[in-house]
């Protein structure tokens, strides 16, 4: 599938395939942690959230999230993100 890409931070658009867009952000991911190594890291952690949030334990999400946001309407907006379904092909 080829789609117009905009690249980080505002740039022109490229052209592309998103296989083409993955594979460069990968190179460049492994890049910038070459760099974290040399300064002087010792671990570097590649975390993919595609997922996260399907599999992540919603009360303890909210739990985590209630001990810093005190404004209710906020959590509830929240909640519902969270429950709120995929919709494919609707029109």
């Amino acid at each position: 599938v080829t789609r117009n890409l905009k690249e980080a931070g505002g740039k022109t658009p490229v052209r592309g395939t998103r296989t083409s867009y993955k594979a460069r952000y990968a190179h460049d991911a492994v890049r910038k942690a070459k760099g974290y190594i040399r300064d002087g890291y010792r671990w570097v952690v590649d975390k993919d959230l595609e997922k996260f949030f399907d599999r992540v334990n919603h009360d303890r999400l909210m739990n985590t999230l209630a001990k810093t946001i005190k404004e209710k309407p906020l959590l509830k907006l929240i909640r519902k993100y969270l429950q709120a379904g995929v919709m494919i092909n609707v029109m």
